[in-house]
């Protein structure tokens, strides 16, 4: 007669969520296969023991369970089953500022654009950017018509970097495009005038 072990699964939980700074934890251990007979059970219930706080993925292992004192470790044959932690980027969006030149000016250099940090970062964290705004690849050559040119100004080069505690994989950037206004240039005319008695002949300034 051959007795054989009674199967039991042990899964650990899997959980993904976006990135906010803290340790992402799921101890859940899930059971599953023949199950135990009578008395027999756990006497310290298994856990689930991993733990991500950055971007990424980690196994979430099974561990710390015990058998209690009616239980023959002989009789069930233990399977483990990790699961999956993952940290999705969290999106840090900033706005670009709108733009007004007079024409016939050139548009301000990629250099010169500027924006506001929107939000997005956890708290405590201080981003750091590098690069520049730049121009969407439809606008036109200089020097533009009058006109306004509806989210002319756009990411560009425009990234970002680490900063103390802030780090830039924890996060995707989302730049918020802003308006170039192209308004009409002014002018001056200086007339120089005169008198004259009716010739019949064209006259200008004296």
């Amino acid at each position: 007669v051959t007795v054989t072990p009674r199967a039991i699964t042990l899964t650990a939980a899997s959980q993904t969520r976006t990135y906010n700074g803290s340790a992402l934890v799921n101890s859940a251990v899930g059971q599953s296969g023949d199950g135990f007979v009578g008395d027999d059970g756990f006497e310290t219930a298994p856990l689930a023991a991993g733990s991500i706080t950055d971007v990424g993925t980690t196994a979430n292992v099974v561990s710390g369970y015990a058998f209690n004192a009616d239980t023959l470790a002989t009789d069930y044959a233990v399977s483990l089953v990790e699961g999956l932690l993952r940290v999705n980027p969290a999106t840090l969006s900033v706005r670009a500022d709108e733009q007004t030149i007079a024409f016939p000016n050139d548009r301000p250099e990629a250099t010169a654009l500027s924006y506001q940090l929107a939000g997005g970062n956890v708290d405590g964290e201080i981003p750091a950017f590098s690069g520049n705004l730049g121009y969407s690849d439809t606008l036109a050559l200089d020097p533009l018509e009058p006109d306004t040119y509806e989210n002319a100004i756009v990411g560009g080069t425009l990234k970002l970097v680490n900063n103390d505690g802030f780090k830039a994989a924890n996060y995707t950037l989302n730049v918020l495009p802003a308006n170039l206004i192209v308004e009409n240039g002014t002018f001056t005319v200086t007339l120089t005038g005169g008198d004259w008695i009716y010739d019949a002949a064209a006259h200008g300034p004296e």
